[in-house]
């Protein structure tokens, strides 16, 4: 029975740790054995790459870029030292499936840094808003409403205007709905997984309370998931 491990939104910024906390996810996956770690977009701020002017932060591309590198330096780190230690008493070694759907924030003014920095330690890159399937399952940063230029904000919308299972981010708050395929005599479900972090970004003064922070692994044949919230990870 496949298990898949899915973040999102982790929003790394310079300003925040998150090295600590992507080498604590690395451990917790020592621990649990997904076979899939999917990360379904928004990797970091990038303020630099801002709109408005205003909105550019303190930060260079350079220096935001770096922070990322060391964090996935550090996440992988975790599993090369595991690995020598399996390959040196002949044991099994641990290579999970990594996968990553592109955020909004990944890709804007056209960069594509982080789609590069990904590739370079081995994950499968999937461009902003093209859905995957994996074990049956869609994975996708966000999806819009039908035709409309819309992004749908609720888990039913999912389900009403993609029928199957699905999951998604960009929302930073957990939400999911069933519903039934005639098609497939089936149960679907749609989630919209929590994101990845403890410290919520300087422009989220308004809405940073209503912010879910977590994660979410999943089990397939049947479909069952369940959501974990980030102190689970540093009892390791």
């Amino acid at each position: 029975m496949p298990k898949l491990l899915v973040i999102a939104d982790t929003h790394i910024r310079p300003s925040y740790d998150s090295i600590y906390q992507w080498s604590c996810l690395a451990r917790y996956c020592l621990k649990t054995k997904p076979d899939y770690i999917i990360h379904l977009g928004d990797v970091a701020d990038l303020d630099s790459q801002a709109r408005l002017i205003s909105n550019r932060g303190l930060y260079s591309l350079e220096e935001e870029l770096k922070v990322v590198e060391h964090t996935l330096e550090a996440f992988h780190n975790v599993f090369k030292d595991y690995n020598n230690k399996q390959r040196q008493n002949k044991k099994k070694m641990y290579r999970p499936h990594l996968v990553l759907t592109l955020g909004n924030h990944d890709v804007r003014n056209g960069i594509t840094h982080i789609q590069e920095l990904f590739e370079s330690f081995g994950w499968s890159v999937y461009p902003y808003l093209e859905p995957v399937l994996i074990e049956g399952i869609t994975f996708v940063h966000c999806m819009h409403r039908g035709l409309s230029d819309s992004i749908c904000t609720t888990a039913q919308e999912l389900l009403e205007n993609w029928h199957g299972n699905i999951v998604v981010g960009h929302g930073h708050h957990k939400d999911f709905f069933e519903s039934f395929s005639m098609a497939t005599r089936e149960t679907i479900t749609a989630l919209r997984s929590p994101c990845f972090m403890s410290e919520v970004s300087n422009w989220a003064v308004q809405t940073n309370n209503k912010w879910s922070k977590g994660f979410t692994e999943i089990e397939v044949n049947p479909f069952n998931f369940v959501w974990r919230n980030m102190e689970c990870l540093y009892k390791i």
